[in-house]
């Protein structure tokens, strides 16, 4: 198992209110790759990447990677929100709610500015 503490997505307020719209959020969460590896673990071909958000959360997104013989590698990743790496959701979330939980974020910080 290999941990790459750099490699860890850390957002402002300021990206989160940039993340304006719900595309834009979707857009976020689906570009995961570009946040960088944060654990890998080569032998069951598994990543997991990592962004901390600025209220103390985190939204992790663990990649598995698998072969076909019909159709070549198949990837499948699995989205988890939570506070921590001791407490986040057991089953994943879909990629909608996390976005929406986004949003919800964005609200925040926006009444904490007024």
């Amino acid at each position: 198992m290999k941990e790459n503490k750099e490699n860890v997505k850390v957002l402002t307020s300021e990206d989160i209110l940039r993340l304006s719209n719900n595309q834009k959020r979707l857009d976020f969460l689906n570009e995961y790759e570009s946040w960088g590896t944060w654990l890998e673990i080569p032998e069951i071909n598994v990543k997991v990447f990592k962004a901390e958000l600025p209220n103390e959360e985190v939204i992790f997104v663990t990649e598995f990677n698998r072969d076909s013989v019909m159709t070549g590698e198949i990837k499948s990743a699995a989205y988890r929100y939570g506070k921590d790496c001791e407490d986040y959701r057991r089953y994943p979330e879909n990629v909608s709610s996390i976005a929406e939980r986004l949003k919800n974020l964005k609200m925040t910080i926006l009444k904490e500015k007024k």
